[in-house]
């Protein structure tokens, strides 16, 4: 099965980041009709696509749409989980989107309830007090329960511009909130701060890398983590499901500091046709004297940039994870048009770092296994992502794990935007 929602947000936005232009020899489509959109993808295919040696025989005019053409090739090639079409609005503005304003999942494996992972500021959900960790077991009168599937509830909220959302209060009483739909912007800042434990300063971010910040933003955050001395820094890409490389390269240079100053960030790598339009992007000079380890929480929802970010740093300081494996994508698209605002994303490129490694189709395995705990805050040490970063990078040990009842996280899946 296509892991088409990550691939939205993760190997396309990884590649067309990118202000390179495309390297196919493909005529650029000149009709609309089934037939020319299916030929046209075909020959991509068999042009620029990172296996295209593998690419059957078929003829593109069996096929009713570009996408049945486009699974029936991917089908027998494993490695391909990504190349897909779809429609371009919907994706590549990731700064903002058009809701309520929270991300959730199911609380736990009984499915009775929905928990808030992230509430985003200034959102209607914002502006009505509502915050992470908060659980929801009604929607529009209808019990969570009562749902066959969080697809069904999204098709419930999707149909209409306002909901109705029951929580409880510390007493278990039930209450309702009505929120109205409205514009909603999505930080790549979720949580910035200084920790201190035994006189080790931990600089602690968590990051979106699909969306992307103003560079000034961000030195401030590096220059106030040198200010107060931080020792190492912590880098939570929990819920970085995606986003543009372009946007990494800042980040991991001011984490990098003069350890990378000059060095290569990644390499485009294509299929051996291609191969003489291989190039290298490096990493951006800063002011940071920089850090010498690197711990990053991950998860499965961990995709394209921010894995492209570990694998960068990876030859020139110490990067640890902790958390869940994540993702496993180092492949990147040019992009193509198609009819009725349509993109093509057929994998083009795959992501190696200095050492030309990019073998991570299998994810980053953390050193400790830790799950995202939604009753504590981002950036609380006793939160069990973050404290697993801090007991491990401090001790080398991982910490004990909790006894008693599961907790919110047991259904680690990626949490959904509403």
């Amino acid at each position: 099965m296509k892991k088409l929602s990550l691939a939205i947000a993760t190997c396309m936005l990884a590649g067309c980041g990118s202000d390179k232009e495309s390297i196919s020899e493909v005529p650029t489509l000149q009709s609309c009709e089934i037939a020319a959109q299916n030929q046209y993808v075909y020959d991509v295919m068999k042009d620029s696509y990172l296996w295209a040696d593998q690419v059957p025989r078929l003829n593109p005019k069996n096929y009713d749409s570009p996408q049945a053409l486009l699974n029936d090739i991917t089908e027998n090639i494993p490695l391909d989980i990504w190349s897909t079409i779809f429609d371009s609005e919907a994706v590549f503005d990731g700064r903002s989107y058009y809701g309520y304003g929270f991300n959730w999942y199911y609380a736990d494996e009984t499915q009775e309830t929905m928990v808030l992972h992230f509430v985003y500021e200034n959102s209607p959900a914002d502006e009505a007090g509502l915050s992470r960790s908060q659980l929801i077991y009604q929607i529009n009168g209808q019990p969570v329960s009562q749902f066959e599937s969080i697809e069904d509830i999204s098709n419930e909220l999707d149909s209409a511009e306002q909901a109705t959302f029951t929580f409880a209060d510390a007493n278990g009483e039930f209450y309702d909130v009505t929120l109205d739909k409205d514009t909603v912007t999505t930080p790549p800042v979720l949580a910035s701060k200084v920790i201190n434990v035994e006189g080790i300063k931990y600089g602690y971010l968590a990051y979106n890398l699909r969306n992307e910040i103003q560079r000034s933003e961000l030195s401030n955050i590096f220059e106030s983590f040198e200010s107060e001395s931080v020792d190492e820094i912590i880098l939570d890409l929990r819920y970085s499901w995606g986003g543009y490389v372009d946007y990494a390269i800042y980040p991991a240079s001011l984490i990098g500091g003069e350890n990378v100053d000059g060095e290569v960030f990644a390499m485009y790598r294509h299929s051996d046709k291609y191969a003489d339009r291989d190039w290298g992007m490096g990493f951006e000079g800063t002011s940071t004297i920089g850090y010498d380890k690197l711990t990053v929480i991950t998860s499965s929802d961990t995709c394209g940039a921010g894995e492209v970010l570990i694998n960068a740093l990876s030859p020139f300081i110490d990067v640890q994870t902790v958390g869940d494996t994540s993702c496993g994508d180092p492949y990147g698209s040019y992009g193509y048009s198609l009819c009725e605002g349509l993109t093509f994303i057929p994998i083009e490129f795959r992501f190696a770092n200095a050492n030309d490694f990019s073998d991570f189709t299998e994810g980053f395995s953390p050193q400790c296994d830790a799950q995202d705990d939604t009753s504590k805050a981002l950036g609380d040490e006793t939160e069990d992502m973050l404290n697993a970063a801090i007991t491990y990078t401090r001790t080398g040990q991982c910490p004990e794990a909790p006894s008693g009842s599961p907790k919110r996280s047991s259904i680690n899946k990626k949490p959904k935007q509403i």
